[in-house]
């Protein structure tokens, strides 16, 4: 919000976005997770991410110091260095 962005809260099909970030005609799809160290966790955060079949951004923010390989084009970030960009 910060940034300008209308900030939403909902579902895309039968799956939950934890939120989508609008501004103008840019589009931004976000999962949010304290942790995606474990598959079974990543799954659950990328899945409803990869049900989306746009070409907007998609990003699974976390605390975790490292950031995963994503198929599908979706993006992992450590939320405090996403926080802080500009």
């Amino acid at each position: 919000m910060r940034a300008k962005y209308e900030v939403t809260v909902g579902r895309y099909g039968d799956k939950e976005v934890d939120f989508t970030a609008r501004r103008g005609a840019e589009l931004e799809y976000f999962q949010v997770a304290k942790t995606v160290r474990s598959d079974d966790t990543y799954e659950r955060e990328a899945s409803p991410l990869e049900a989306v079949r746009d070409n907007f951004p998609k990003t699974i923010l976390s605390m975790d110091g490292f950031m995963r390989g994503a198929p599908d084009g979706i993006k992992h970030k450590n939320l405090i260095r996403w926080l802080l960009e500009e």
